[in-house]
């Protein structure tokens, strides 16, 4: 089932919107008046936990606030959202996705994965980058979780960047080289392999943009502009995701059990 809906928008020309099983895709161009060209362009797909700002870091992305982040004790990214915008001399595509289940307890056969899944569909043949999102104040087993379940996903290190947002709480100047030397960080940034930038939601200023994008351009031209499919989820990926998660599971019971007894 495909549903169609034209509107026009002024100043913008027509733009497409299309909703696909779920899959809420706006901001697509059948008609412009104002044609760009030689723009570089970048697919990006931006994830994280749920609650760890990957909406924020979208807008901030983007330049506008396109992703709705109302404060709430439940996820607000329920589909996939693509969103293409021109920025600093760049053409974007970067798609929202709902956040991860960290939930270990939950059945094991669970696609923990159906957003990232649907989004790289969205960014066909597939994103040049995958953007991590995490808070710089908030680090903790559900994060390390993820971690060790992307670390699972064939090749996915080389096309990821870390971001951690709350960039604006911190009150230390070495926050930098704190998250670099930091332990418990250690796995995380061996994942991106050691890429990671700190991002200031609040700040609505192009310079962590540009930075971020002078990172995007680097991992592109590294991996020969080469996009990453739905190819990382394989036969072999998903055994050993499987078994991850029952790693998992077993460490929160005997943690769970050991509490018990005190």
């Amino acid at each position: 089932m495909r549903r169609l809906i034209a509107e026009y928008q002024e100043g913008k020309g027509v733009h497409l919107i299309h909703e696909i099983e779920g899959y809420f895709c706006p901001t697509l161009d059948i008609l412009h008046l104002t044609i760009s060209v030689g723009l570089e362009e970048y697919k990006l797909i931006v994830y994280g936990l749920p609650g760890s700002g990957v909406s924020s870091t979208v807008n901030t992305i983007l330049g506008t606030e396109q992703m709705e982040t109302k404060l709430s004790f439940d996820p607000t990214t329920k589909t996939c959202r693509l969103e293409t915008c021109e920025r600093l001399g760049y053409k974007f595509k970067v798609v929202d996705v709902p956040g991860f289940n960290a939930e270990t307890s939950t059945n094991p056969d669970t696609d923990r994965f159906w957003g990232l899944k649907n989004g790289i569909e969205l960014l066909t043949p597939g994103p040049n980058v995958l953007i991590l999102v995490t808070q710089v104040d908030r680090y903790n087993e559900a994060n390390n979780f993820l971690v060790h379940c992307l670390n699972c996903l064939e090749g996915i290190s080389k096309y990821i960047i870390v971001v951690f947002t709350k960039g604006d709480t911190s009150k230390n100047s070495n926050t930098r080289g704190m998250i670099s030397k930091s332990e418990n960080l250690r796995d995380l940034l061996a994942l991106s392999d050691g890429r990671f930038q700190l991002f200031d939601n609040t700040n609505k200023d192009d310079q962590q943009v540009q930075t971020l994008m002078n990172m995007v351009k680097q991992i592109t031209d590294s991996n020969e502009k080469k996009y990453f499919g739905n190819s990382i989820f394989s036969p072999g990926s998903e055994e050993k995701l499987l078994s991850v998660v029952a790693q998992c599971e077993n460490k929160r019971k005997d943690v769970m059990q050991t509490c018990m007894n005190f």
